[in-house]
């Protein structure tokens, strides 16, 4: 359930909409490559969690095989696309939250991040009893959701085309071609993201490693199933070319079959799920700094935990970072803001890849010594897992041929360097 809330947030309810403006139906086979990309990189982290013992944070999975460069780098691209992540959610909430209340957008992006921040100082067990409740509601919202929706498809009367028919008009399935789908792919891997949080928020379980194998095994189908099903069934209801990008394509279905209260009720489920992926946002970031603190790659701060084994100052640091990146839009600085998104456009997959990277270097590493394997390996190794790299590495291409994902790739690149320059200078300064 928590790494369903780090999941299922705005990007599924109302992000969706600019990818089925974008490439239309074929949403379905940019959700569906990234979700085949997640699995294996998952299966991948299942493999390495299971010769990585008492580790807060799964990039220090790549330590081992690519050496101290490879866990700093991606432990702290992590960290920082995280920060970017809650800083949006709290916009998103905050936004949500003035149709009932008129707060100022700052006020109440404050007054949500502090009420989150607080909770996950308490002992993690009232984070994850939140979470749970929170990833609750919003999976029967979309199971309901999409039962309803399916209903409506077969038993229902209509006075318009609905159906499979919608998947192949105005355009046909990929009316923008699947080139464009391609290059979409690094938007639809920022929404679906996350299932890794299975492998961090393992680590507060009394089974850490069993935990994580088992859950980064199977959380992501999960993910997926909810993703797809959900997105079918809105493109069966509503003629791709009607979504609005940046309006919630739940309640244009909804709102298209007559649904009354409709967008009220989903307003309140998209802020519900916000506020999941927000908590889920500062329980990971905090954990990553921890995680990072303990090889001695973050201030030791970071590892000072309260009463409750809570790492109070890594989790202080993320919220105030994040509400300085909120305020910087919510202030008229958006430019400062949309360039530090853009630097988090392709982390995940540069993350990803070091992940994938690492499983190839450490099985042959474990080959060549005779160690036995893992209960848990990826298959037809080592094709597939090269499938994988090869796979990240085109999309990384792709993303060069169209203006704003070229942009964001050299903005991620930027990210990664500076931070590769950071540990090259400390390094020099150490010895």
């Amino acid at each position: 359930m928590i790494s369903l809330g780090g999941v299922i947030g705005a990007g599924l309810f109302v992000g969706s909409s600019v990818l089925i403006s974008s490439v239309g139906p074929a949403v379905l086979l940019a959700y569906g490559i990234c979700g085949i990309i997640v699995f294996l990189v998952m299966r991948m982290l299942a493999e390495l969690a299971l010769w990585t013992n008492n580790s807060h944070v799964f990039t220090e999975c790549t330590r081992a095989p690519l050496g101290n460069w490879a866990a700093f780098t991606a432990g702290w691209l992590y960290a920082y696309y995280w920060v970017i992540v809650i800083a949006v959610e709290t916009i998103a909430a905050a936004a949500t939250l003035q149709h009932w209340l008129p707060l100022p957008l700052w006020l109440a992006a404050a007054l949500l991040l502090g009420c989150l921040t607080i909770v996950n100082l308490s002992a993690v067990r009232r984070y994850g009893e939140l979470e749970f409740w929170l990833a609750a509601i919003k999976v029967a919202a979309i199971v309901l959701f999409v039962a309803l929706g399916l209903g409506y498809l077969l038993l229902g009367h209509y006075a318009f085309d609905v159906g499979p028919v919608l998947l192949f008009r105005d355009g046909g399935f990929a009316p923008r071609g699947y080139g464009a789908v391609m290059r979409e792919i690094p938007a639809a891997m920022f929404a679906v993201s996350g299932a890794e949080i299975a492998a961090i928020a393992a680590v507060d379980s009394s089974d850490p490693v069993g935990n994580t194998s088992r859950s980064v095994r199977t959380v992501i189908v999960r993910v997926m199933t909810f993703y797809l099903s959900s997105m079918l069934v809105i493109l069966m209801m509503v003629p791709w070319s009607a979504v609005v990008s940046g309006y919630s394509p739940f309640i244009a279905a909804l709102s298209r079959v007559g649904f009354r209260g409709g967008a009220e009720l989903m307003n309140g489920v998209i802020f519900t799920a916000v506020l999941s992926c927000l908590n889920s946002g500062i329980y990971v970031a905090a954990r990553t700094l921890r995680g990072l603190g303990d090889r001695g790659d973050a201030p030791s701060m970071a590892t000072r935990c309260n009463a409750h084994g809570t790492p109070r100052f890594a989790v202080l640091a993320v919220a105030v970072a994040a509400f300085a990146l909120s305020l910087c839009s919510v202030l008229s600085y958006e430019r400062i803001f949309h360039l530090l998104l853009s630097a988090s456009g392709a982390i995940m997959l540069f993350i990803y890849l070091l992940i994938a990277l690492a499983q190839i270097a450490n099985r042959r590493a474990k080959e060549r010594l005779g160690v036995p394997l893992p209960g848990i390996t990826v298959w037809m190794f080592p094709w597939l897992s090269v499938s994988v790299v090869v796979l990240i590495v085109g999309v990384l291409c792709l993303m060069l041929m169209k203006w704003q994902t070229a942009v964001d790739l050299c903005a991620s690149a930027a990210a990664a360097i500076v931070v590769s320059v950071i540990y090259a200078t400390r390094r020099w300064l150490r010895r």
